[in-house]
């Protein structure tokens, strides 16, 4: 909506002022006043540039729209200015109808992207290989899942990618404990492989094991020197179980050690056995993820260094190779310190202790003084990949707030690197041309009219510099239980993510009275039952909904039928859908009685658009067009901020206004059958497109 508004303002500021530049844009927001519907704020922008008043300048630009876009059957109803020189927008109801029914026919082409697609690396849901998913992969999954899908919507070439930990202590634990233990499935290929529950009590075992066994100990830590050679060929790992303890050899082959070959093989292993429990935990949560382990970059690892010693970025520091914090990062590290103090309020003796101890940004450390390499040097080998070697515009890190600080460290050390330049490479520039133009009606009216300011776009190759990458971190707090305290098992670790599960759709058949499940298919091809499909839905909605902030599960209210719940736009989905249907039967039988072919339910089949008058009779009905209008503004604005949460608070509104207009307008056997058909195809559109960005099972019955 916002795009048509703005396209037909821009041009007509650029029309009444030639001497500002053709890049100027208008600056047009939805209004809150009384029936007023957008309003735009450029005169005041403009006025010191211009050296005239702000109202002048509104008046100004209002001459300059074509006399075709006013009126009832043009954009603008009305625009007018404020003394102030801010412009009120009422949109035209003819307008308005035309594209409501663009967008019931599902003819829009909405949103549409401005420049060229970027190439966007996500990176979420990055669980450890031996470890159990837990409560917190859900938000990560959840959150990183639903941004993917809307940068996709919008034309962007998303990579989703999973960091998965294969070469850290869980891994290196377990591969060390199970081998020494004789574990079958480790060392055959052709055993089943453990349940979830089989391979989390084998690393307990092995964790626990290794607080009090020091020769275990050190076989762990020659197990993960093994797992993190880029060059293990002539490696081979002694795994002390009772005796000498563990050491790394090389070039030897007798007995009472681990070849290359075992250990690789429980490697392979233990990472399928994970992976099938993640796979399988992703698909009931609708999140599609790709694997990119960490093992994918360690024969990176000593070049990164030594590029950093070369550049100058990182120093030598008591045997270690450490990077210092710019003095930028630092300014930015105490501006956050600041804030988060505020925040907090604590006693003054607290407030002090933690400002000192966070002022002092610490160094990153990317190699210890005996050569082993840190999660942060995978990380900084991973942005290098990313950047040269997949050409990202931008890479997107979804993880928990907890990990603000490292990444702060990732960041800053890659801003200094060559890999953030922009280089000359052939590129696709996407040239789009804004213009008004005139479009001939459908129906059969004497007239042309003006419906909208319409865009045009050609891409072309060019030899140009890509604008330089940006790196953005999506943190995110905690899930807690109803007393807010976090969410854990009986036992007091963090709740499997399975149960988690398990709960939500336990709980979603009680909510439904439900005994007897029946089975459904999702649009995205998955079979689940129904319950699995509201619980599944209710869990996924509750979460995004929260934005980045901790919450508090509550059961209850996330499968609530009213209220801003995943619960809720699905029932308002099958009410469409009921209707649909209804309105579908009564036309059968009367073709029936008639002898006729039954027309159909979709809007497309109007023959004429009703008399401005009887567009929409009711308050209620033209609020829910205005809402339907504002869909592509709302996925421009979650995308561009990350932040599913602006997405499930519309919906939530357009859900509202829907049940609004289902309690006042009669549909089937009124006199406004056809327009409010074609209101409901037009709001089933982008409720169920909205549903399917966040990851919302739609339903035809509930």
């Amino acid at each position: 909506m916002k795009r048509h508004l703005s396209a037909a303002l821009s041009k007509a500021i650029t029309s009444a002022y030639p001497q500002l530049p053709a890049t100027t844009t208008a600056n047009v927001n939805i209004s809150k006043t009384p029936n007023v519907d957008y309003s735009d704020t450029s005169a005041l922008k403009l006025a010191k540039s211009l050296q005239s008043s702000p109202l002048e300048i509104a008046t100004n630009v209002i001459s300059h729209l074509p006399p075709t876009l006013s009126g009832p059957t043009g954009l603008f109803d009305t625009i007018t200015s404020t003394n102030k020189g801010f412009l009120n927008i009422s949109v035209g109801d003819v307008w308005l109808s035309r594209k409501l029914r663009a967008i019931a026919d599902g003819t829009t082409s909405m949103p549409v992207l401005n420049s060229s697609p970027d190439r966007v690396i996500v990176d979420f849901a990055s669980p450890n290989v031996g470890k159990q998913l837990h409560a917190g992969h859900l938000r990560s999954s959840v959150i990183g899942d639903t941004i993917s899908r809307m940068l996709e919507h919008q034309g962007h070439d998303v990579q989703r990618l999973s960091h998965v930990g294969d070469v850290g202590l869980p891994v290196g634990l377990l591969v060390a404990h199970g081998l020494d233990i004789n574990v079958k499935w480790m060392e055959d290929d052709t055993a089943n492989l453990p349940t979830p529950e089989e391979l989390s009590a084998l690393y307990v075992e092995a964790k626990a094991r290794s607080k009090d066994d020091v020769a275990f100990h050190e076989s762990v830590l020659s197990t993960l020197n093994f797992l993190q050679c880029d060059d293990a060929a002539d490696v081979v790992v002694v795994v002390g179980g009772g005796g000498g303890g563990g050491t790394l050899l090389e070039e030897d082959t007798s007995s009472d050690i681990f070849s290359r070959r075992r250990v690789s093989l429980a490697w392979k292993r233990v990472k399928e056995a994970s992976r099938a429990e993640h796979n399988e935990l992703f698909d009931r949560l609708g999140v599609s993820v790709s694997e990119r382990p960490e093992s994918t970059y360690t024969p990176m690892l000593g070049g990164v260094v030594s590029e950093l010693l070369a550049s100058n970025i990182a120093e030598i520091s008591n045997g270690a190779t450490v990077v210092f914090p710019s003095e930028e990062n630092k300014d930015e590290n105490k501006d956050e310190n600041k804030k988060s103090k505020k925040k907090k309020k604590k006693s003054k003796k607290k407030s002090k202790k933690k400002s000192k101890k966070k002022s002092e940004q610490p160094p990153m450390l990317v190699r210890k003084s005996d050569g082993s390499w840190l999660y942060g040097t995978i990380d900084l080998a991973a942005v290098q990949d990313r950047l040269l070697s997949e050409r990202a515009d931008r890479i997107i890190y979804v993880t928990d707030e907890g990990q603000r600080l490292h990444f702060s460290q990732v960041f800053d050390v890659a801003q200094r690197t060559s890999w953030m330049e922009c280089k000359e490479e052939e590129v696709e520039v996407e040239v789009e041309v804004e213009v008004l133009v005139e479009e001939e009606d459908d129906d059969d009216e004497e007239e042309e009219e003006v419906v909208a300011a319409s865009s045009t776009s050609r891409t072309r190759s060019r030899t140009g510099k890509r604008r330089r990458p940006t790196l953005h971190h999506v943190g995110f707090g905690l899930v807690r239980d109803e007393t807010g305290s976090k969410l854990s098992s009986r036992s007091g670790d963090a709740l499997p993510l399975r149960s988690l599960l398990d709960r939500a759709t336990n709980e979603a058949r009680l909510a439904l009275e439900r005994t007897n499940d029946y089975e459904l298919t999702t649009n995205d091809g998955r079979t689940m039952l129904l319950s699995e499909a509201v619980g599944t839905s209710a869990l996924r909605y509750y979460d995004l909904r929260a934005g980045r902030k901790s919450y508090a599960l509550n059961f209850e209210q996330m499968l609530a039928f009213k209220g801003n719940t995943a619960v809720y736009l699905q029932y308002a989905l099958t009410r469409i859908k009921s209707i649909q249907r209804k309105a579908a039967a009564l036309r059968e039988e009367e073709a029936e009685r008639d002898g006729v072919a039954a027309p159909s339910t979709a809007s497309s089949d109007s023959h004429s658009p009703p008399p401005p008058t009887m567009i929409f009779p009711t308050s209620v009905e033209r609020k829910l067009a205005m809402e339907l209008m504002k869909f592509e503004d709302i996925i421009e604005t979650s995308s561009n901020t990350l932040s599913p949460h602006v997405l499930c608070e519309y919906l939530y509104v357009v859900a509202k206004t829907f049940h609004a207009f289902y309690e006042e307008c009669p549909v089937t056997g009124s006199e406004h059958e056809r327009e409010r058909l074609t209101m409901l195809c037009a709001t089933e559109n982008v409720l169920g497109c909205g549903c399917r960005l966040l990851g919302v099972v739609e339903l035809e019955r509930m």
